[in-house]
């Protein structure tokens, strides 16, 4: 790994890599049920599962490297990963993704969901989460908290997972989450 990469850009280079792969996986899967290839769908079935499985581990262990290693902002570099509790966190944005599905009807482009979540939260956002991810210079660290947030909701079954790629859609579980 090179010296100007942080530890916080190698979690943030993991899960954008490893969303590459599940989108890779969901659209292999369609194509092979639109073609009838029913053994191949299992097998990215499996693969998707794994996928799921490691994703999952990724956060569990981004979480915690989070809570018990970062202690405080690294010294100034163009690289400088957050402490823990700078940016606003997934778990803010969970309410405002939900709220803004159901005011478009239940589903909508990506672009669009965040847009109006943007408007939603924009009093809530700090200096942080307006600041370029350290990796990606064109993506707001919002921006990427928020499309973080979206798969946990729709790993907690708050929003389909059968949606197609770039569409967010609510479930009738996040409908309920939502007004209780």
């Amino acid at each position: 790994m090179a010296d100007n990469v942080t530890i916080e850009d190698a979690f943030e280079i993991l899960q954008v890599t490893l969303e590459e792969a599940i989108t890779a996986v969901q659209d292999n899967g369609s194509d092979a049920m639109r073609q009838g290839n029913f053994d191949e769908a299992e097998r990215v079935i499996k693969r998707a599962r794994q996928l799921a499985t490691i994703k999952g581990r990724l956060e569990d262990l981004h979480k915690s490297f989070e809570e018990h290693v970062i202690t405080e902002v690294e010294p100034e570099s163009n690289h400088s990963r957050l402490r823990h509790g700078l940016k606003t966190s997934q778990e803010a944005y969970q309410s405002p993704i939900l709220q803004v599905l159901v005011e478009l009807g239940g589903s909508a482009d990506l672009n669009t969901v965040l847009e109006r979540v943007y408007e939603l939260m924009e009093d809530q956002l700090n200096e942080y989460d307006h600041q370029p991810l350290p990796s990606d210079k064109n993506t707001t660290r919002w921006r990427n908290t928020a499309q973080w947030a979206r798969n946990t909701l729709r790993s907690n079954g708050l929003l389909r997972d059968d949606s197609p790629r770039g569409i967010w859609e609510i479930s009738d579980a996040g409908r309920n989450w939502l007004e209780s």
